[in-house]
């Protein structure tokens, strides 16, 4: 900038500090950049050099980011967490089996769509079995139950009790089912509304 006294002449680096002799603070709303265009942002590069990133041309919800490794900014599509809810459910009337083997339940079954991400799936049901017998409720990938994924009630009396289980998995499967065993004795799953009835919820997270 422009500099004179009654000692020197010349210029100086702009410094552009508080002191009004050092040219004040540069106005918010009044100072320019020559050719920077609307909406761009400034970085600087490694010479100290002023740059510019211009917006996109048609913005689109991106953010500014930094890619691996890279040493400016750019502009990415958001990310963020979606999820989707799906379920199924025995309506009415019920299921029966008397399989010491797990068998996959009619009706609780669910397809996911997504192509990525976990999956939470949860499944209640609300069974009759005899006197002392045992009855086992899993959920899984279809075609690969495991019993690690699932739980067994205690002996109970013959009546209705409500039995639940959780599974959380990366998605290695689209269809997710609900499995059922006895270890004696024909188990009875209720459909409707009895005891909360039987169904499973499947909750989709990419």
């Amino acid at each position: 900038m422009p500099f004179q006294d009654s000692i020197i002449s010349g210029t100086q680096a702009h410094k552009h500090e508080s002191s009004s002799a050092t040219g004040g603070f540069l106005a918010t709303g009044l100072t320019g950049i020559t050719n920077m265009s609307e909406g761009s942002i400034g970085y600087y590069n490694s010479s100290s050099v002023l740059q510019e990133l211009v917006k996109p041309v048609t913005p689109a919800g991106e953010v500014l980011t930094f890619a691996t490794s890279e040493t400016s900014p750019s502009w990415a599509s958001a990310g963020g967490v979606s999820t989707n809810s799906l379920s199924a459910s025995l309506a009415s009337g019920t299921w029966t089996t008397s399989s010491t083997s797990a068998v996959a339940v009619t009706g609780m079954s669910v397809t996911a769509t997504g192509t990525g991400g976990l999956i939470i799936a949860n499944a209640n049901a609300s069974i009759n079995d005899a006197v002392g017998n045992r009855h086992g409720i899993w959920v899984a990938s279809a075609g690969s139950v495991s019993t690690a994924t699932g739980v067994y009630n205690s002996p109970n009396d013959n009546d209705t009790d409500a039995n639940s289980t959780t599974l959380s998995i990366a998605r290695a499967s689209q269809a997710i089912a609900v499995y059922a065993n006895t270890q004696g004795g024909t188990v009875q799953w209720n459909g409707g509304t009895a005891q909360g009835g039987c169904n499973i919820m499947v909750s989709e997270i990419s």
